[in-house]
């Protein structure tokens, strides 16, 4: 994961891999800015649509535009649906 803070605010950009047997889809990365007390300064939500297979990796960025304070941490969460197969 790479972090760049600039004039125009704060971006994120990062992989996700299914790790998964299965493929994966409607992921739903939730994304948190944290303070130096570690509290919550701004979440995020970003989807990903597309299908990923087992072992491949998906890239991403998440901009959060201008923040106003430092962020010293980070915290994110992975939801998916698993694509099961058809009997």
């Amino acid at each position: 994961m790479q972090r760049e803070k600039d004039a125009e605010g704060f971006e994120v950009s990062a992989k996700v891999r299914n790790g998964k047997s299965k493929p994966v889809k409607d992921l739903e990365i939730i994304f948190s800015l944290l303070d130096k007390d570690g509290k919550e300064i701004k979440t995020i939500t970003h989807e990903i649509k597309d299908t990923i297979d087992p072992g491949n990796i998906k890239d991403f960025k998440i901009s959060f535009g201008k923040i106003g304070t430092p962020v010293y941490n980070y915290k994110y969460e992975v939801k998916y649906k698993e694509i099961l197969p058809k009997e």
